[in-house]
């Protein structure tokens, strides 16, 4: 900033000092300025929308002078002068409104998930109803695929509608106000069936299969295992083994275990039998809860095939006991030079009359008395 302009803006900010100092005893007071002119030249250089700040704000406050120095009639108000100093102060625009910027914030902890692909996230939030506000953030900072959500502590009393986040589809399965409880947000745009025939009274989960284009389809599980029940890994083992189909998926299972795979324990022996069964890998290596007493992984991912996640990890937050585990699906480019090719009838030259003559006059005994379903193909 020039000099002058300098001197003018220090001039400015003694003039509201002294006009607070004054404001009780003297509803409207003169000050003079040997340097005024200058001022009202800074002044009413300074653009505030499509009117200059001298026609918004000043030009009230100018009176004649018959001398060179100006005389100013402050009987503006405080926010008024306020307005003044800050447009002053520098690049400050009068109504700036929300940060438009695409610029990528280096302390945003939600940068980790920006890769290209499908991200999964899933997050122990001990009673959903209260973190809404949260998760609504982290749904708009990553645009997760899918969220998993375990203990959310809910019941038929609370509506879809107030547990809305935008964009995303809810799907829930409930146990009571107190405790436990699976929900999953999938995003609008991801066509989705849900696969109630896995699911298992004992067994809060939610089991969905997403449908993604020219690829095969991914099964999704969000899970909660509460710390007392033992034949968890029993459950899912029958319900992958009696499952149509189930190898032929791409699966993700994600939820808390409360089977801590930082240690050897009967819980996280039951884990690793289940995953051997069925060639699980588990891809989440950091604490995902940290106490005064204990440091623990128990909410883990499980996954088929490994090559096919680009990043996996776990974000610290404020707002649960258990830190935010998630994982990013890779997506494949399609080649750009292929050509697809395909093959259909003419029927420039069709006739109904004459197809149905053909049809007719067509001898098919060779076909329809034939005992061999191969001969009788060839025949047709």
């Amino acid at each position: 900033m020039e000099t002058s302009k300098l001197l003018s803006l220090l001039s400015t900010i003694v003039v509201l000092v002294n006009v607070l100092n004054t404001r009780n005893n003297v509803s409207h007071q003169v000050y003079a300025y040997s340097d005024a002119q200058t001022f009202g030249q800074l002044v009413n250089s300074i653009s505030y929308g499509h009117l200059s700040f001298y026609e918004h704000y000043c030009s009230s406050y100018l009176s004649s002078s018959t001398s060179r120095r100006k005389t100013f009639s402050l009987n503006c108000s405080y926010s008024n002068w306020l307005s003044t100093v800050l447009l002053l102060c520098g690049d400050i625009h009068p109504c700036p409104g929300p940060d438009c910027s695409t610029s990528i914030d280096p302390h945003n902890k939600f940068n980790v998930i920006k890769k290209r692909g499908l991200h999964f996230i899933h997050i122990n939030v001990r009673s959903l109803f209260p973190k809404l506000d949260e998760l609504r953030l982290i749904a708009r900072e990553t645009n997760a695929a899918c969220i998993a959500i375990s203990e959310t502590w809910l019941d038929d009393s609370v509506f879809d509608s107030e547990l809305s986040i935008l964009n995303y589809n809810i799907y829930r399965r409930d146990r009571n106000r107190h405790g436990g409880g699976v929900c999953l947000y999938i995003r609008s745009d991801i066509a989705f069936n849900t696969r109630d025939d896995l699911q298992h009274q004992d067994l809060e989960s939610l089991w969905i299969k997403l449908l993604l284009p020219k690829a095969k389809p991914i099964l999704l599980v969000a899970i909660y295992r509460p710390p007392k029940q033992n034949d968890v890994y029993t459950i899912l083992e029958e319900l992958c083994m009696n499952s149509t189909h189930f190898s032929e998926y791409e699966t993700f299972i994600m939820g808390d275990f409360n089977s801590d795979v930082s240690t050897t324990n009967s819980y996280h022996s039951s884990l690793k039998h289940f995953m051997n069964m069925f060639d699980f890998k588990q891809i989440i290596t950091d604490f995902t809860r940290i106490c005064k007493t204990s440091s623990t992984v128990i909410d883990l991912v499980l996954i088929f095939d490994v090559s096919k996640v680009s990043q996996s990890g776990v974000i610290h937050t404020s707002f649960s006991d258990h830190f935010m585990t998630y994982c990013t699906r890779k997506l494949t480019k399609p080649f750009i030079g292929k050509h697809n090719i395909s093959t259909v009838r003419n029927m420039k030259t069709y006739n109904k009359e004459n197809f149905q003559f053909s049809l007719l006059s067509t001898d098919w005994n060779s076909v329809l008395l034939s005992d061999n379903v191969n001969e009788a193909w060839h025949n047709f």
